[in-house]
């Protein structure tokens, strides 16, 4: 899911100090599957394509070793704030949980590790596989955590499994701090249920919940504050029964119970890994195992013994309270049930409101399972069981088992109208909707066939262009195939295309789900996290700033954000007299710049003369030395943070001035992703300028800005330009876009999706996709109108 990220205090150049903070989208993916309805879907994807997604630019990157097997999606969440920690600053985090009962979290951009910790206490192991082979050699956190805001710092929760040397065995709720990994809220805290019934493992009446006869595979579910756990048997050992049970996203305290089957046996919930999907009023939506299920209903349609197995459940979550408000079950349930072909094995999707073919919104689920039906399920009357029924014509819609052509273990995903479903040994298959209802043939599908369990995929997409469909083999060595999301028959690229090996990435392992974030893959294997990206990331290797240098609050200011692990060198000039076009000096240059960096309102630099400067030979070595030797440069390295450069003219002189800022590194994490600069707007040809040079594997998208008007008044700016109006040009001075007030843009949705929507309507934004080259943007006033303007050039990441 995107989350805002504060980006840029520009500073004013006279006191009192203004800020004018920014914000835009970065990507975290904090629960299984992206989002609550588990469509799969990442659309906020601005740097991985169709295009530079291919062998020659993009692989694995790194890899992230880890100490036992991984069976849970990889989580991310961005710009977290490590302070107090070794390193400190903030990165983005890869969380991995292992069957050795560790969570890792490890900086996303380079895999370096955080932080891991152990989540067994003094005298635990790791459980053994409890005799069944579906989690061997040792069972510790099998489920995809959760990530949640229940204190600032931000929370992972975790359920592990663990046994000690006396044979007894534990279920444990853990909640973890993200910068340290330290157990808060009181964690953990040991998973204990009783439920009135019959059924398994009763005795007078109450069902018990036995640790060691349970393993949590499907994935944590955060919603409404509280964190649901489901639960599986080992393979179908009994005696077991289907649990539900919620905990207080902020105590840790139980606070809601329900048995699915309390009066007979079996139901787990599997879902092949896929966590519960959850609807905007906070119902859960599920598929149970194999299992009881009495035919004989009550006056509601529901089974006179509330055993719901081999179902798909609607369950209620008002209040603290648990209970199954809807269900569906095929007229077969009881057969297909006593040989094992049931739908516990795959997971559920939640759809976007549709319109039916009547002009009515449609609230649908689907599921699939071992009988390879598709059901396509309204939510708000989910067809429940007919008796006597000799066909599931009381659902939704049924699709055929001869569409898929093989049963699923594994969960879809959405996008652009289209499900993809990959079924056991079969092809991954794109099916359109059309007046709510699925196409009973694949739109499109991939040439290569999944072994088991199938294949589980996520789709990448910058809104609803650019899809990218990542699926993981499980083989050995284990095969990341991306497909044109439109077109299944097209391959990208996969992990067997480079020569020598170059992108395999350990043996496959069942029911792993690729992570796509922020242009980065992360996929599970068995004892690490492989991670692929481009080689050359598309980077901001110059922005720049020119405009007239005045006086007091009217100097020219440069804010910069560096943003990632490590540290950048770059060279920061002021440049006046040498201020040309096509070789003709400009008129009105400044003669005599001085220029100022600033970090959290101190100067930690500044120079008058880089001619004078002790840095002389260091800024001579990097080539990009001024040609004047009275103009200002400073040469500095700097870790992630937000800055501000100021450029003067010495002896309050004023005139015509550029600001800029290389980056001259070899490699880092860290990197340049925002220009935000100030500066004042005349008429005629007196205009702020931004430029930029783009480097890496592009294309890369940007979002150029130019705020004047109410957003600036807001921030204390005196006489701002009321309506500024923008252009992109390439280097050869061509206009390649233009844009007067960002609402009537063609690319609206798209910029307010980025999170970069200017706060005025009369400011000027334009959305691009640009390939490694030069580019100014240039800021005028409409009808020759002046003022203090901001220009801004955000990558996209």
């Amino acid at each position: 899911m995107p989350r805002p990220r504060v980006l840029v205090p520009l500073l004013s150049a006279a006191a009192p100090l203004v800020f004018v903070a920014q914000v835009f989208s970065v990507t975290d993916v904090a629960t299984w599957h992206n989002d609550q309805a588990r469509t799969g879907a990442n659309t906020t994807e601005a740097i991985l394509n169709p295009t530079n997604v291919k062998s020659t630019q993009f692989g694995k990157v790194f890899s992230i070793p880890v100490d036992g097997k991984v069976d849970a999606q990889p989580l991310i969440v961005s710009n977290v704030n490590l302070s107090g920690t070794p390193g400190g600053a903030t990165r983005n985090l890869v969380f991995i949980a292992t069957e050795h009962d560790s969570v890792y979290a490890c900086d996303a951009d380079d895999g370096s590790i955080i932080w891991q910790k152990s989540l067994l206490k003094a005298g635990e192991i790791p459980s053994d596989a409890r005799g069944c082979g579906q989690v061997t050699p040792e069972i510790g956190i099998t489920a995809t955590p959760v990530i949640g805001s229940a204190n600032v710092q931000g929370v992972v929760y975790v359920v592990a499994m663990s046994k000690d040397a006396a044979g007894n065995y534990f279920q444990r709720l853990h909640a973890l701090g993200l910068p340290t990994g330290a157990e808060v809220l009181g964690g953990p805290v040991d998973i204990v249920a009783t439920y009135p019934g019959t059924g398994d493992n009763s005795s007078g009446g109450t069902v018990v919940f036995d640790p060691k006869q349970y393993k949590a595979r499907a994935g944590l579910v955060l919603s409404n504050n509280v964190i649901y756990t489901t639960w599986a048997s080992h393979c179908d050992i009994r005696p077991y029964t289907s649990w539900v049970i919620g905990y207080n996203a902020n105590t840790l305290a139980r606070v809601s119970v329900l048995n699915l089957t309390p009066n007979g046996t079996h139901g787990a919930i599997w879902a092949s890994g896929a966590a519960p999907a959850v609807d905007e009023s906070g119902n859960l939506f599920s598929l149970t195992g194999d299992g009881t299920f009495e035919t004989t209903l009550n006056g509601a349609g529901f089974p006179t013994m509330s055993d719901f197995g081999n179902c798909m459940v609607k369950l209620a979550t008002s209040g603290n309270t648990l209970a199954v408000a809807d269900y569906f079950t095929m007229f077969n349930t009881v057969s297909e049930s006593k040989v094992d072909a049931d739908l516990g094995s795959g997971g559920t999707l939640l759809l976007p409101d549709m319109i039916d073919a009547n002009g009515s919104t449609r609230h649908l689920a689907v599921g699939a399972g071992k009988d390879a039906h598709i059901y396509l399920v309204d939510r708000d009357n989910m067809g429940k069981f007919v008796p006597n029924a000799t066909s599931n014509s009381y659902v939704y819609q049924d699709v055929s088992n001869s569409v898929l052509g093989s049963g699923v273990w594994s969960a879809p995903a959405f996008f652009n109208n289209r499900l993809y479903y990959g079924a056991v040994n079969e092809r991954l298959r794109a099916f359109p909707f059309a007046n709510a209802r699925i196409a009973l043939a694949a739109q499109s599908q991939t040439a290569t066939s999944f072994s088991y369990p199938g294949t589980t995929p996520s789709i990448s997409a910058f809104g609803l262009s650019e899809g990218i469909a990542w699926a993981a083999e499980n083989t050995n060595p284990a095969v990341l195939h991306a497909y044109d999301a439109g077109n299944l028959a097209t391959e990208l690229y996969n992990s067997n295309q480079a020569a020598n090996s170059r992108d395999h990435f350990g043996t496959g392992n069942k029911f792993i789900v690729p992570t796509v974030a922020n242009g980065k893959v992360y996929v599970a294997s068995t004892n690490s996290v492989a991670v692929f990206g481009l080689f050359t990331p598309p980077r901001l290797a110059n922005i720049s700033t020119r405009a007239n240098v005045m006086t007091g609050e009217n100097v020219l200011i440069g804010g910069f954000l560096l943003h990632g692990a490590g540290q950048r060198q770059l060279l920061i000039r002021a440049i006046g007299p040498s201020l040309a076009v096509n070789g003709t000096p400009l008129t009105g240059r400044l003669q005599d710049p001085t220029i100022e960096v600033i970090r959290n309102s101190a100067i930690i630099a500044m120079n008058d003369n880089w001619g004078d400067s002790p840095q002389k030979d260091q800024i001579s070595a990097t080539g990009l030395a001024p040609t004047e030797p009275n103009e200002a440069a400073v040469l500095i390295t700097l870790g992630p943070d937000a800055f501000t450069a100021i450029m003067r003219g010495a002896n309050n002189t004023t005139g015509l001035g550029l600001i800029e800022v290389y980056d001259v590194s070899s490699s880092s994490t860290c990197k340049l992703v925002n220009l935000s600069s100030r500066g004042h707007v005349g008429p005629g040809d007196d205009v702020l300028i931004g430029g930029i040079i783009l480097n890496g594997s592009g294309p890369t998208k940007v979002v150029v800005r130019a705020v004047g008007g109410s957003s600036l008044v807001s921030a204390g700016v005196t006489a701002p330009l009321a309506d500024p109006v923008l252009e992109l040009h390439d280097a050869n001075g061509a206009v390649l876009a233009a844009n007067d007030n960002w609402q009537q843009s063609t690319e609206v949705q798209k910029i307010f999706d980025t999170g970069l929507a200017p706060p005025d309507p009369l400011d000027a934004a334009i959305l691009a996709s640009l390939p490694s080259a030069n580019y100014t943007a240039v800021v005028r006033g409409k009808g020759s109108a002046t003022g203090v303007a901001l220009v801004e050039v955000y990558q996209l990441q």
